[in-house]
């Protein structure tokens, strides 16, 4: 797998799946928290932005992980057991849904977990799905920068049609926009 996650404890597993204990449903302990604001990357082929009332921002968003080492959780709050360890600062995510200060997230892998919002960069970026060129122009037939493997974090500059200007590393281009995650979220002249 291109990023690094890791799944902590297996007993927390088997106790959830055995029924060795409950823990509140995500759902019921946001009942304190009305306004919880719900999309998916399906609801935004006509691009529903809608505004959560708790940042201010539209939600689905792009997104980026702020540290090396994030929890996510399966729940939004730290009472609630870790899902998924990432170890990968600029991990390109989704924000599908918040709460006060939890923001729900969807990975390149299509998992969906919990996580606070100080662990969310200001800046999101892209993650390329496929082999594709960096190119020079945003042409089919492009003098060619670099060949960006799936897994490469970019940072997306703004997107055409067809092409997103990308960053990677020092180097700046043009990559095929369906070779990025998370493409449908990106508006044309972004």
């Amino acid at each position: 797998m291109a990023f690094n996650r890791r799944f902590p404890f297996a007993l927390v597993l088997w106790l959830v799946v055995s029924g060795g204990f409950a823990l509140p449903s995500a759902d019921a302990q946001e009942g304190n928290t009305a306004g919880v604001v719900t999309a998916s990357l399906a609801d935004t082929t006509e691009k529903p932005e809608r505004i959560s009332q708790f940042s201010g921002l539209p939600v689905p968003r792009r997104a980026s992980l702020r540290y090396n080492e994030v929890n996510g959780r399966t729940g939004p709050s730290l009472d609630y057991p870790i899902a998924w360890f990432y170890e990968r600062r600029g991990l390109p995510v989704v924000v599908i849904r918040e709460s006060t200060d939890w923001r729900k997230v969807r990975d390149p892998a299509g998992d969906e977990v919990w996580v606070h919002k100080r662990m969310l960069a200001d800046r999101p970026t892209s993650m390329i799905r496929v082999p594709a060129a960096l190119c020079k122009r945003a042409k089919p037939r492009c003098r060619e920068i670099a060949m960006l493997e799936p897994g490469v974090v970019v940072e997306v500059e703004a997107c055409g049609p067809d092409w997103c200007e990308t960053f990677v590393d020092d180097r700046r281009g043009w990559t095929p926009r369906d070779a990025l995650w998370g493409a449908e979220l990106l508006a044309a002249n972004e």
